[in-house]
């Protein structure tokens, strides 16, 4: 994971966000610790926002590699990627088409499937929705 700063930056406002709510300053005049206070109340409202994220840098991740693996930048020759098998129907595309258009359909079902994952994740895991 390269950019671990976006997450680091969206948990914390969230974080911040959910703090500020009333059920933590209730939690807070009840007397309940502080531990128990963010694994209880904070954190379950701030794991969908974690959720969503982590799943839409997954989709991030496979195009960057596909990328990569495009302008032979990615791991060793001999393994299959998207991206060189791509570049290499991008040769032969006027005579076999299906070589471009197959590895394309699956990388964008893959990325789609990526988002479409987190999203289901995240209503099942928003306390608001249940």
């Amino acid at each position: 994971m390269i950019d671990w700063t976006r997450f680091c930056r969206v948990v914390r406002a969230e974080a911040m966000n959910q703090s500020a709510m009333d059920y933590v300053a209730s939690a807070v005049v009840a007397g309940r610790p502080r531990r128990d206070i963010l694994w209880r109340e904070i954190l379950p409202n701030v794991l969908p926002t974690m959720v969503a994220l982590l799943t839409l840098e997954m989709g991030i991740a496979v195009i960057v590699e596909a990328i990569l693996s495009f302008v032979n930048l990615s791991i060793s020759s001999d393994a299959p990627t998207w991206g060189g098998m791509i570049a290499e129907g991008r040769t032969s595309i006027h005579q076999a088409w299906w070589v471009l258009a197959f590895p394309l359909t699956v990388l964008f079902l893959t990325v789609l499937s990526f988002s479409q994952f987190g999203e289901g994740l995240k209503d099942r895991f928003d306390p608001v929705l249940r």
